[in-house]
């Protein structure tokens, strides 16, 4: 297909950020460059690809002051990212699946992969994007290409090789909460067939967030990286690329102000505590009291080497990589300004080999075929300490028990089971948490594409896999109070009392003691297959339609605070089929398509916070359909409109141990009453294997019905100059972002509006920009959960306000 090109070259490379890409690649629209994705890790034309990609240039990345893969979701509307309680708890979900990032033995649904190398953990991804060429973001599952760990999709970074010509570029920017950024990057020629690129940034702002106590502002931005590469060509059919790269990430994150207080807290706090800071429940006044530590040190580093040599028949390809993160978080986790626990930290370690093999046939061919195997190696470790301050006794005890611990401990005491002044006791807690974790996988795969005519191809795709895990855990819990069975006091004491009379007491038992340590291993086993078949229709119309599976790994629950068993849990396992169409209208000045799915998920791995521990579970059976339509317009010279939206419509088909909702903070009569009661029911009839538990089958997953991305760029020439003015909008219906579908964590529908302008030199190779985002200021919640140890309570995370400043760049 070619479309329309009126413009010079720089406007081309300002529209080239205007398109929203999806499918349809809007960057085909402003150049007359055809697209290149590696979706099917075969070149290909983006718009002949039949697979349901996105692809977002790095001049879009630059049209939209993208800085991380947070905003993505701006240019690619099925793509969703929320950062949560540390800088690197990010949650990514391609139509509307993903995983939750609070349990480090849980592996992603998004697979993230640097020129060709996978992240095994999206904490790994999300600094400051590198040089990049392009982003493609793949939608559903993508396992027989991928591998394991990609049932909802795939996000590839493709970053800009070294090239043979000198070039240089160079990014300021400068805007309000005084953060700066500064980017660049150098590329040339050492040798007639060796060249190089490093690049680098820096990223430092101040917090979004006030903590009222010492008046730091958390939530604030520190981060910087390098990335040097090395490009050798010996010879016409082979090349050699050589990567490494460093990165840093030192900031006060992520604090979570109050969205609703525990009735008891608010007032009483003070009267308990004198001199305590109590906040408002405004969290967009954007301001907390706290008095712990909040920080976020993470470093992480890799090299990667890529040989492709051109066989004539076919190309090999492979790829090495070496991966090592560390990460140490502290936090407040009750987000009081009172001494509730005197350490809280956690720290993740993970080292990565994997190698990737592959070959694929070249030239034009009734039959083209790719054969591959990967290797993948890791040791992960995870490492914490969490013991109580002082003030968690009487906190926990006077203002949201009402004494009932001193009560129960003094009873206790009575029959020599208890002593006065134990239970909550200052050093008590979490003395250590420590889990090693040894992970191993093979895999083969193979793809055949059957060009039965030259509009028509049948293709077939197959992925076996396995995967070891060895686990080992050494957690040390102590104090008396998190020993006791709470349901059942009267058989401990002896005592008239009916059993359950102290239940309520259990929020405080943040941990189990004692913890069962143990030693396990699982193997896991799975064949991922695709079948689809392509139609070109005319030059300018291919419909497809596919059948995919994916596959995420179980593994083990590694975490201190679970309430549910280190028990391991099972793999999660993907079924779509997909409809698509892609085409090109009014001689290119219009592209449309569209993707009709149907996926279910099965043993769906769910991680929800309950307000003292994480429940991780396998969630039966889910069922997510919708459409995607995508469409980029040129009505006329110099003006390109974008346009994306996503539906979708999801149900649990079957989940019987959902958790349950505290009902008694909530007093809304016009919620339903089977959202408010707590009933281990099985469809409807009790079922005593499960308490405090939920029957979700048949409810709505939460998910936003709609989402949607517009944008519009105008080129405005002015002789030797050249101006734009652009406008973005981006819409996401309402949601229920709580795991337990508490009605108190609905956040409703939201609309950012983003605007730039700018001017620049074509011939000079310089641009000046100015760029606002959220323009109206919208405020919403990204993230919302139950409070610490504060039935009632819920904390969350406000979305970024309104930023604005400005953007030189230069290119040589």
């Amino acid at each position: 297909m070619k479309f329309r090109n009126s413009t010079s070259s720089f406007s081309r490379v300002l529209l080239a950020g205007a398109a929203v890409s999806a499918l349809s690649g809007g960057t085909a629209l402003a150049a007359d460059d055809v697209i290149i994705v590696t979706a099917t890790k075969r070149a290909t034309t983006l718009q002949e690809t039949p697979v349901a990609v996105s692809v977002v240039s790095g001049d879009d990345l630059k049209a939209s002051q993208i800085r991380d893969i947070r905003d993505l979701s701006l240019l690619a509307p099925s793509l969703s990212v929320n950062q949560q309680q540390t800088s690197s708890a990010t949650t990514f979900s391609i139509r509307g699946v993903g995983t939750s990032g609070n349990n480090s033995g849980l592996e992603p649904s998004v697979g993230v992969f640097v020129d060709g190398v996978y992240r095994s953990r999206q904490g790994a991804s999300i600094n400051d994007f590198p040089t990049v060429e392009r982003i493609e973001v793949l939608r559903g599952p993508q396992s027989t290409l991928y591998g394991r760990n990609t049932p909802a999709g795939v996000v590839s970074i493709i970053t800009q090789k070294p090239e043979f010509e000198v070039g240089a570029d160079a990014e300021v920017t400068y805007a309000n909460y005084n953060n700066v950024i500064v980017k660049g990057s150098l590329t040339g020629p050492i040798s007639e067939n060796l060249a190089f690129r490093i690049s680098g940034n820096v990223n430092q702002r101040d917090g979004y967030i006030t903590n009222v106590v010492n008046g730091e502002d958390v939530n604030e931005r520190d981060r910087w990286s390098v990335r040097g590469q090395l490009l050798f060509e010996p010879a016409d059919n082979i090349s050699v690329r050589l990567i490494g790269d460093y990165s840093k990430i030192e900031e006060a994150c992520c604090a979570a102000p109050f969205f609703q207080y525990n009735p008891g807290v608010a007032g009483a706090l003070p009267l308990v505590f004198p001199g305590a800071v109590v906040v408002p429940a405004t969290p967009f006044e954007r301001e907390v009291a706290f008095d712990g530590n909040l920080l976020t040190d993470q470093t992480t580093y890799g090299f990667s080497g890529q040989v492709d040599i051109d066989l004539g028949y076919a190309e090999l390809t492979s790829i090495t990589a070496y991966r090592d993160f560390e990460e140490t978080n502290d936090i407040d986790a009750d987000f009081l300004d009172l001494q509730a626990s005197t350490i809280n930290q956690g720290a993740d370690s993970y080292d990565t080999f994997t190698q990737e093999l592959r070959l694929t046939s070249s030239g034009d061919n009734t039959l083209d075929w790719m054969v591959g195997a990967f290797y993948f190696n890791q040791d992960l470790t995870v490492d914490g300490v969490s013991t109580f301050g002082p003030d968690l006794r009487p906190f926990a005890d006077i203002i949201l028990a009402g004494g009932n611990i001193t009560t129960l401990e003094n009873i206790l005491a009575l029959f020599g089971a208890a002593t006065p002044g134990s239970f909550l006791a200052e050093g008590e807690g979490l003395q250590q948490e420590h889990f090693d974790q040894a992970d191993e996988s093979f895999a083969a795969f193979a793809t055949l594409d059957y060009h039965l005519t030259d509009a028509l191809t049948v293709t077939g795709g197959i992925r076996w896999e396995t995967e070891t895990k060895d686990v080992v855990s050494d957690v040390v819990v102590t104090g008396p109070f998190l020993a006791l069975d709470l349901t059942n006091i009267p058989q401990l004491a002896f005592i008239p009392l009916p059993v359950g009379a102290f239940a309520g007491l259990q929020p405080f038992q943040f941990f189990a003691n004692p913890f069962v340590n143990f030693t396990d291993s699982r193997t896991d086993e799975e064949v991922s297959y695709l079948a689809r078949i392509a139609y070109d229709v005319n030059d300018n119309l291919n419909v497809y339609g596919s059948f995919s599976t994916g596959f995420k790994s179980g593994g083990f629950n590694l975490s201190r605070g679970s309430s549910v068993s280190t028990a391991g849990f099972d793999p999660e396992t993907t079924r779509a089929f997909e409809l698509g169409a892609k085409g090109a209208f009014f001689d290119g000045a219009m592209t449309a398509n569209v993707a009709l799915f149907h996926q279910r998920v099965s043993d769906f791995q769910a991680n929800i916070f309950n307000g003292a521990a994480f429940d991780l579970t396998n969630a039966g059976q889910t069922t997510i359909k919708g459409f995607e339509i995508d469409t980029v317009i040129n009505p006329v010279d110099n003006l390109i409109i974008t346009a994306g939206v996503t539906y979708l419509d999801g149900k649990y088909d079957e989940f019987i141990n959902g958790p349950c909702i505290n009902s008694a903070f909530i007093d809304d009569t016009n919620i339903p009453a089977e959202l408010l009661t707590c009933s281990p029911t099985v469809s409807g009839v009790a079922n005593p294997a499960f308490t405090n538990t939920r029957d979700f089958s048949g409810l709505d997953l939460s998910l936003p019905k709609f989402s949607s991305s517009t944008t519009a760029t105008w080129i405005v020439p002015m002789g030797d100059l050249e101006g734009f003015v652009r406008g973005e909008v981006q819409f996401k219906g309402d949601v229920n972002l709580g795991g337990d579908q508490n009605p108190l964590k609905q956040r409703g529908s939201y609309t950012l509006l983003n605007a730039s302008v700018g001017v620049g030199n074509p011939d000079q190779g310089w641009q000046i920009v100015g760029w606002i985002r959220n323009l109206a200021d919208e405020e919403f919640a990204q993230g919302i959960f139950d409070s610490v140890a504060q039935p009632g309570g819920l904390n969350g995370y406000p979305n970024d306000p309104r930023t604005y400043g400005a953007t030189l760049r230069f290119t040589y």
